[in-house]
């Protein structure tokens, strides 16, 4: 169980601005679902997607962190690991100070359950705007999300990381 849970964690990601498609189409486009992820833990998670894209496509640093786990751990491209409510707090703050994210779409191509550990990956697009500056820029990469169950049986996001396909997004 230690090594499957080294390799869940260190397999990571968040997605900033992503939005879960919507459930029907989030399943079937799934390329691998293995027999351990059962069709509740597949739509808790969608939904727990479905509710940080929400919560960053609102630009709420309190309820995006609120879907993390305690000591939850951010992989943004380019920069050092955030981790911890705090320091999660935090970044997203300043994203949101600089940054406007929309259109976002994430597909799931793969999601494993392993115990109280999972992850989904897949490839995203978004748009970012620098403040209220200029034109929106289109995004897209890949993202891979680990998740903890809770012992209530919720799932939150214990390490998220992306990265992009193109270097285009703007910069804080």
């Amino acid at each position: 169980m230690t090594c499957m849970k080294f390799v869940l964690v260190t397999l990571t990601v968040l997605l900033p601005g992503c939005r879960a498609l919507p459930p029907e189409k989030a399943v079937n486009s799934a390329k691998k679902i293995t027999s351990s992820a059962t069709e509740p833990d597949v739509e808790a998670i969608r939904q727990l997607l479905g509710r940080l894209s929400a919560a960053i496509n609102t630009n709420n640093s309190q309820r995006s962190v609120a879907l993390f786990t305690e000591h939850g751990t951010l992989l943004p491209h380019g920069e050092d690991a955030v981790v911890g409510d705090d320091n999660i707090r935090a970044w997203f703050d300043n994203q949101f100070e600089h940054f406007t994210y929309g259109n976002n779409e994430m597909v799931i191509d793969e999601v494993e359950v392993g115990g109280n550990w999972a992850f989904a990956r897949g490839p995203f697009h978004q748009t970012v705007t620098t403040g209220n500056r200029g034109a929106p820029v289109s995004v897209e990469g890949k993202y891979m999300i680990t998740f903890e169950r809770q012992t209530d049986g919720r799932w939150k996001v214990a390490i998220a990381i992306w990265n992009l396909d193109k270097p285009s997004a703007p910069q804080p």
